[in-house]
């Protein structure tokens, strides 16, 4: 059996990442129809773009950088 390869996680957590991106941008622009769950929503998701985004950045100087 062949082991886990991180490479092949580079491409996915790219796309991933630039989904959670505009999904954070679309909460701040529809804010006035979340209204008071806006905060919390654009929060998580912006946290959640951070951490995907770091993920992929690691990866991405470990094997090209």
């Amino acid at each position: 059996m062949e082991g886990f390869n991180f490479f092949s996680l580079i491409e996915p957590l790219g796309v991933i990442t630039l989904s959670l991106l505009l999904i954070t941008t679309a909460t701040g622009v529809f804010r006035k129809k979340l209204r008071r769950r806006f905060m919390t929503v654009h929060k998580i998701f912006a946290w959640l773009t951070v951490v995907f985004a770091l993920s992929h950045a690691t990866l991405v100087i470990a094997f090209f950088g």
